[in-house]
Formats: C-alpha cells, structure tokens, sequence
C-alpha cells in the first residue's frame, strides 16, 4: 500500500540492490535503490516523463521518497538506501532543510545516498547552485552520485566541479561495444587514479555486460541480472563471472583496496 501525494497520486516504492563487482571480492550490498512508482487519483501509473515534467510535483514525489528511505534506514540500520532528486528540486528552497532534518533523524548520514541526475539545463546559474547543493549535502556526511552518466550535456561540466561519491553509467551507454567500453574504461582508469569515486553500471541485464563491467574496473552493478525491484530490500546472491571473462583485469586493483 502506497501513500498518497496531494494532486499527484499514490506514491509506493521498490527496492533494487547495487552489489560489487567479482573482483572487489566482497559480496556486500553497496546501497539499494529506492524506485519510485505513482499511480494518478484516476488509478492508472504515470510515466515518469510525464510525472516529473512539473517541478512541484517532482517535488512532492521527491519528497516523499525522502521519507521512505528514512524508514528504510530506521528499520534496517545497517544498510545504506539511495533516493533520486531532481535538480528542479535539488535548488528549491525548502530541499536542503527538509534533507538536513531527515539526516539528523537516521541512525548515521551514511545510511543515505542523494542521486542526482545529469539531465538539467546546463546554464551557468544552475550549475553553481547545483554545485553548492552537492557540497552542502557531503559537509552532512551523506554521500553523493552523479546518476544516469552520458545521458546529458552538462555532465563532465558538473563532474568536473563537483565531488561525487559515485558516477553511475546509464543503460544508454552500450558498453558492449568497442567504443562503449572504451568510455567506460576510461571512468574507472580515472576512478582508480583519483581514488576518491566509484563507477557504478547500471542496467546489467545480461552475463555478458556483468562480464564486461568487471574487466572494465567498474566497482558495482546494478540491474536485473543483479537484483530485481522488489517490494523490500533483498540482497542479490553473489556475482559470478562466466568462464569466458578475462576475469583478473582488475586483480591488481583489488589487491590495493
């Protein structure tokens, strides 16, 4: 059973595990995803281009994940839940406050990861007001990352003055091709010479793309393959690499961890 949102519908939420990568060697869930899904006052589930198509609905919907992952974390203390928020709402006035009284309510800011997407108007004023949000988030002790990486234009600008915790690789990138995984090779190279951000790859539905984000360096998966959305948080049964995966690419990397 869901909540209701003034004006937007019935607000529910599932859960989908991001897990570690086979050479990490750990088989720990890193964070779980909180996925929205609203049905309008009419019954019928909206698209989420529709959805969001309107600053203060996403808001609300923004909002209300905000309180589902404090729940979350309440309840599961050990564990550690992402929620997505709009840059629409991310520089809205009453985001930061209302994010800063959430924290101070769970049992440890790490238990909250802020995922922001790189599809925004890449304009100057909002760029350095998204930049601000992002800092004032990391001085709160909760974690960040850039989400949906190589779906927009303003996302090198924002990853290059901002520190994010997590750069995650959208399905849009096919890193199954040659030049996918060149890209993708090219994020974690830099991951690992910084050592300051993971790469996350999302969409993993197949064993070949688990294949090809382990020997690329990235550090944690994300997709069907991984772990269904599900009503509650599920840890995923430990990844395993096929035989025909280059497999120890990355053998020196989790020998320095």
């Amino acid at each position: 059973m869901g909540n209701f949102i003034d004006s937007v519908g019935t607000h529910s939420v599932l859960f989908q595990p991001i897990a570690p990568l086979p050479w990490q060697l750990s088989t720990d869930v890193e964070y779980y995803e909180l996925l929205s899904r609203v049905q309008n006052p009419g019954g019928w589930e909206w698209r989420l281009e529709e959805l969001f198509a309107c600053p203060d609905r996403t808001l609300k919907v923004d909002f209300a994940v905000m309180a589902q992952a404090v729940l979350a974390a309440r309840t599961r203390p050990n564990e550690c839940f992402g929620i997505n928020v709009a840059p629409s709402s991310l520089i809205h006035p009453e985001y930061l406050p209302r994010l800063t009284a959430a924290v101070q309510s769970l049992p440890s800011p790490e238990n909250l990861v802020i995922e922001i997407t790189e599809s925004f108007d890449a304009s100057e004023a909002v760029l350095f007001s998204l930049v601000a949000a992002v800092e004032r988030i990391a001085e709160m002790g909760v974690k960040t990352a850039l989400d949906d990486f190589g779906t927009g234009g303003a996302g090198l600008a924002i990853f290059s003055m901002a520190h994010f915790d997590y750069v995650k690789f959208a399905p849009v990138v096919d890193v199954t091709s040659d030049r996918g995984r060149a890209v993708l090779e090219s994020v974690a190279d830099t991951a690992n010479r910084l050592g300051d951000f993971s790469v996350i790859l999302e969409g993993v539905e197949t064993q070949d793309m688990l294949d090809v984000a382990n020997d690329c360096g990235a550090f944690f998966a994300q997709g069907y393959h991984v772990g269904r959305p599900a009503e509650r948080p599920i840890p995923p049964q430990p990844l395993r690499l096929s035989p025909r995966s280059r497999g120890g690419s990355w053998t020196s990397r989790a020998a320095s961890l």
